[in-house]
């Protein structure tokens, strides 16, 4: 069992390792990473939350990398924050996203029948929703909204696409001769499910996860730039786009480097699952 998954693996890394998309989508990823480690260390240049009303507006400089907003903040210093709100948020909301549809996913697709239709029916009524809309409705009931907040509300959205696609998954191996054989050595449905059946789900989940983190940054990026994401002062990206508009003809340098963050953070993590993808599945859509 070890050499097969063994064998596997180094295909996979093989194959990923051919896709230049891919490759580049994980250095971008890892870039992102440090530029948050840096962030959490508080070595960026400046305060993301001081300004200083002698440097109002400043352009691009030597100094201000980013140049600065309209409250004299170091524009740079708040894109490396708002890495980190971003990052938070993406992974955040996606590790509570697994749990639910990995462990609704899994029901459905093993036990099949009443269980299934009960699933599925509720399933196909998250799906019908916008995202963001839905978002929109739930976090209008908080008083006050946090990075928690958000991390919570768009991670109890997102799991109906991993629990269709789990779903679909263990549909097609639930019938295989070791899933028999793992029963007839009585071992109990949660054994058989998390032992046999979820391991060979892996695959999808991989990058279904990667996308889905997409997803939930750029999700977070729209909640934020409509006012109710994440509260300032915290550098939320999309906040960012939203306090520069009135800048925007004079001084665009807020909206421009907040909109390419975005912009190369949610590309990269696509590059980086279709990538995976590619490699682990050349068939898989996800």
């Amino acid at each position: 069992m070890s050499n097969k998954s063994e064998s596997f693996t180094a295909v996979a890394y093989r194959q990923f390792k051919k896709s230049k998309f891919g490759i580049a989508g994980f250095y971008i990823v890892l870039l992102l990473f440090i530029t948050s480690i840096l962030a959490l260390f508080d070595l960026t240049p400046f305060s993301y939350t001081e300004g200083n009303i002698e440097n109002i507006l400043q352009p691009v400089s030597s100094v201000h990398w980013f140049g600065t907003d309209d409250l004299g903040r170091d524009v740079f210093s708040r894109v490396v924050e708002g890495s980190v709100i971003s990052l938070s948020v993406g992974i955040g909301a996606m590790l509570i996203s697994l749990v639910i549809g990995v462990f609704l996913g899994a029901l459905a697709g093993f036990y099949g029948k009443w269980v299934d239709l009960l699933i599925m029916q509720v399933t196909d009524i998250f799906l019908s929703f916008p995202t963001i809309l839905f978002a929109l409705a739930v976090i209008a009931i908080f008083e006050e909204t946090t990075i928690a907040t958000i991390i919570y509300v768009l991670g109890f959205l997102g799991w109906p696409g991993i629990c269709r696609l789990l779903r679909g998954k263990i549909l097609q191996v639930r019938e295989e001769e070791y899933v028999a054989a793992a029963k007839a050595l009585g071992m109990n449905d949660f054994q058989v499910i998390f032992k046999h059946v979820l391991p060979n789900a892996v695959a999808p989940l991989m990058v279904a996860t990667t996308v889905g983190i997409a997803g939930n940054i750029l999700s977070e990026a729209w909640l934020s730039f409509l006012g109710i994401g994440v509260p300032p002062p915290e550098p939320s990206w999309g906040r960012m786009i939203s306090e520069g508009q009135n800048q925007l003809a004079t001084n665009p340098e807020v909206c421009i480097f907040s909109g390419l963050a975005i912009f190369i953070t949610v590309m990269a993590f696509n590059l980086l699952g279709d990538g995976l993808r590619d490699a682990i599945d050349p068939k898989l859509k996800i």
